[in-house]
């Protein structure tokens, strides 16, 4: 009874430790780990699943080359693809080019690209924020100038309006850049900052939503996602660290889990080339040759009524920056935007367990190492145990691939193994205690063949003895009793030990 009490108390001890190490960013990491482990399974065993609603359009290497061999490129040509995608109109163009101002762009380029954005509709650009520093601010910032506190009123009419919960909770940002107004004017506006996590870069989650001057405001997939629906800021609920919620017209709700930071987790199921995509200067050839007439390499009809991504993927340009994944150690940032519109629209949200549902698992399993290691003897305990962990891990890979839900196998391995290290230290230290009382008692009146068969087999004593045959020699002791006589009472049993010796 007391090795089931003491046994409890190590089990609880051991969860406790867990979960104070859980909350470290070492442990965290690992944990990513472990995560990226099962997406990166998933992906070679079921093989990439892209969403068949999404298409991408890469600007590549090969089509800076067409057009001129540097970043940016003249915006006549990025209107010239909007005119491609007008004949085929997608549900939506998310186009991840920032369009920060005109300076070096011809006049007539910049009326060409604001027309073809206002001709095509459905268009959202991205923005940028610039984040503040960690430390607070001791001044008050500096009265914005009247150019951007113009930027700063168009962002306001993208502010979502139904927001539960303290904007001060999210990462702080001070500034913000956006689109020349003659383009936001006729988009819709996101912000595209994503960063990969701090531990080791990888980009596993994506902001849905940040605050900005007291105002919270969708990103460029949020916002991509709702034009593609068609629905209204204004219907949209926000529950920051909790949901970002709406309902899609004659389609099920729509409910997003996201983080303290305002971020979702993203379901990695392709890399880049996986999904359908095309390259830039192929879709303008192609519209090219369609409109003299001729056979083109591409069929511009596949873009319509499709999310279309378009972003930049060539090497060597600062605004195509490579991101680790889950997947693929260098990718292009597009991926991750692929994957996260992807995750939303198919309503597949990697789901995992709240703070009380990962203590009741790991207090299961931490019981489990208990009952064993508690019971049996320290070889069947280990292999029991390894047993027990193995089984925790095989039920996790099966719940991800299945129902893509992510249990902290760290978490559980760290529970194992200190449930079993803290009961068997404590066994090892009373039973060798208790041995070498023994020792001290048995020692004085058995021999140490004796003694040590009764110490390894304490089960075989029995109350009343054991009728056995046996044959047995009796000899005497010339002297004995008158050495017991003349002899104080400690001399006489280790005398006697040394006859049973020899």
């Amino acid at each position: 009874m007391k090795m089931r009490y003491i046994a409890t108390l190590l089990t609880l001890l051991s969860l406790v430790l867990v979960t104070l190490m859980s909350r470290t960013g070492v442990f965290r990491m690992y944990e990513d780990k472990t995560i990226d482990s099962r997406f990166s399974w998933r992906h070679r065993v079921r093989g990439p699943v892209s969403c068949p609603d999404i298409r991408i359009i890469g600007i590549d290497d090969q089509t800076l080359i067409a057009l001129g061999g540097r970043w940016p490129i003249p915006w006549r040509w990025h209107a010239l693809l909007f005119e491609a995608l007008s004949d085929n109109l997608p549900a939506v163009a998310a186009y991840n080019i920032l369009f920060p101002s005109a300076e070096g762009q011809e006049k007539n380029d910049e009326e060409q690209l604001v027309e073809a954005t206002q001709r095509l509709g459905d268009v959202v650009y991205p923005y940028y924020f610039e984040f503040a520093e960690a430390a607070p601010a001791r001044a008050e910032p500096p009265a914005p100038s009247a150019e951007r506190a113009a930027d700063r009123k168009m962002l306001q009419k993208y502010a979502l309006t139904d927001v539960e919960g303290d904007v001060g909770s999210l990462p702080r940002t001070a500034e913000v850049t956006i689109p020349v107004a003659p383009l936001a004017a006729h988009a819709a506006l996101g912000f595209a900052n994503a960063q990969g996590d701090e531990a080791d870069g990888v980009v596993r989650r994506m902001p849905l939503v940040l605050g900005f001057e007291g105002r919270v405001y969708p990103s460029f997939c949020l916002t991509a996602v709702l034009r593609y629906y068609n629905i209204a800021i204004e219907d949209v609920h926000v529950a920051l660290g909790n949901r970002v919620e709406f309902d899609v017209p004659e389609g099920p709700h729509v409910s997003i889990p996201i983080d303290t930071q305002g971020r979702m987790f993203i379901n990695f199921t392709a890399n880049y080339n996986e999904f359908s995509h095309s390259v830039f200067s192929q879709v303008v050839q192609s519209f090219a040759r369609r409109q003299k007439g001729l056979g083109a390499p591409l069929d511009l009809s596949d873009f319509e009524g499709k999310l279309v991504l378009v972003g930049l993927t060539a090497t060597g340009v600062i605004e195509a920056y490579t991101k680790p994944t889950p997947l693929d150690p260098e990718s292009p940032f597009l991926t991750a935007q692929a994957n996260a519109l992807s995750t939303i629209i198919s309503r597949s949200f990697p789901r995992l367990p709240g703070f009380w549902a990962v203590t009741g698992l790991l207090l299961l399993l931490g019981a489990a190492v208990s009952l064993i290691t508690s019971s049996m003897k320290a070889a069947t305990s280990l292999v029991l145990s390894a047993i027990c962990l193995c089984i925790f891990i095989a039920i996790s890979y099966w719940l991800f691939f299945f129902k893509t839900i992510i249990l902290p196998l760290v978490s559980g391995g760290c529970m194992a193994v200190l449930t079993y290290t803290f009961i068997t230290s404590y066994r090892y230290a009373t039973e060798e205690r208790q041995r070498r009382f023994y020792r001290g008692v048995l020692g004085k009146y058995l021999s140490h063949n004796v003694m040590e068969t009764i110490l390894q087999h304490p089960a075989e004593l029995k109350l009343g003895g054991e009728r056995k045959d046996m044959t047995v020699l009796f000899a005497d002791v010339r002297g004995f009793t008158k050495f017991c006589e003349r002899s104080p009472v400690e001399e006489i049993a280790p005398r006697l030990n040394e006859l049973h010796e020899k």
